[in-house]
């Protein structure tokens, strides 16, 4: 074998590695998931498809997460509204942390409902959808475990 082809075939072994571990790399960390549903528009759409990166994970406040309900036959898609420790309270459709006004300006509707005072657990977050008027979150099935949460949407607009 000339030392040409030496060389084409340590590239082109160099390259298949390389390929291959980005490959593995990739997919351990990331997933691809499909929206279902209504409930984070105008955030996220009915039917597109995202970037999950995989948990495990310390969610902040803002963050579009991934989990499953506690029988974890259920995968849902919500943002983390309060963090464990905090008081999280519903008025006339704004929401309030700890006292202080929430800014959402990713919030779809501006509906008048009320819920709480609600302390968070520990070791747990408090989710909403961005439509609340088509969302199941945690107003209805309590906060997520940490435990529950399967990783967060990265890359969207």
């Amino acid at each position: 074998m000339t030392i040409y082809k030496k060389q084409a075939l340590l590239i082109t072994l160099c390259t298949l590695g390389f390929t291959l571990f980005s490959l593995i790399f990739f997919f351990r960390f990331f997933q691809f998931y499909t929206i279902k549903g209504e409930s984070m528009s105008p955030s996220l759409h009915n039917e597109r498809t995202y970037l999950m990166e995989r948990g495990p994970l310390q969610p902040n406040r803002g963050d579009i997460i991934i989990f499953n309900d506690k029988e974890a036959q259920i995968a849902y898609v919500k943002r983390v509204i309060a963090l464990q420790g905090e008081q999280i309270q519903i008025k006339n459709g704004n929401v309030f942390i700890n006292g202080e006004k929430l800014y959402e300006p990713y919030r779809a509707t501006d509906e008048q409902i009320d819920f709480g005072p609600f302390q968070v657990p520990k070791n747990h977050v408090f989710v909403l959808g961005d439509n609340r008027s088509k969302s199941t979150d945690s107003r209805q099935f309590g906060p997520i475990s940490l435990q529950q949460i399967r990783g967060k949407i990265v890359g969207y607009e």
